[in-house]
């Protein structure tokens, strides 16, 4: 089985890899990190792949690493311009604080925490999420056509083979933003 996994912004691309019958999201993330492992025991630059998961919710991730000995190329490509190059060094981000909820129909939700995970009152979180895409290109982080995505804790969620897994950082609004002053559009 092989598959590729992408750390959006971290400049993190590993194809090729092997994990285990029916692995999950966990699975070939941790089959990549044991592949970065080895090739910089060996003597390789690749970049290095590191989590955490949530101490006090370890079915979700917490945090990324990738770190980088050499410069880091985006692989976002423009026909005017060269591919951008970031410095070397360790890219890393933790989400903010959530707790998470279960609804009466038993899907998981989250709510802003503080470092205690206490409850409390926020726009917005910050938090890691992946994406699956099949060997054509196709999503299937949620069923076709439905704009809904049920929460699947990364340890839980299997992954078909050639799928490529993409963790991007999003903000996700937990209710209304507007402040005055922005100009909407209006009918």
């Amino acid at each position: 089985m092989a598959f590729k996994l992408d750390i959006a912004g971290f400049y993190y691309r590993r194809s090729n890899i092997s994990a285990k019958p029916n692995p999950t999201v966990q699975d070939i993330m941790n089959a990549a990190s044991d592949a970065d492992i080895a090739e910089r025991a060996a003597g390789g630059k690749n970049p290095l792949l590191q989590y955490m998961v949530d101490p006090s919710h370890p079915a979700f991730i917490s945090t990324i690493s990738v770190h980088h000995l050499t410069r880091a190329i985006s692989g976002q490509m423009n026909e005017k311009a060269p591919r951008r190059s970031y410095d070397p060094g360790e890219y890393v981000f933790t989400d903010e604080p959530v707790l998470p909820m279960t609804n009466s129909n038993g899907d998981i939700y989250f709510v802003a925490a503080d470092q205690n995970g206490q409850p409390i009152a926020s726009n917005s979180i910050r938090t890691w999420q992946y994406y699956i895409y099949d060997a054509n290109g196709v999503e299937r982080s949620r069923a076709p056509g439905v704009i809904e995505r049920k929460v699947v804790p990364f340890s839980q969620q299997p992954v078909a083979d050639g799928s490529t897994i993409v963790w991007r950082v999003v903000s996700i609004f937990l209710k209304p933003t507007w402040h005055g002053g922005v100009k909407t559009y209006s009918a």
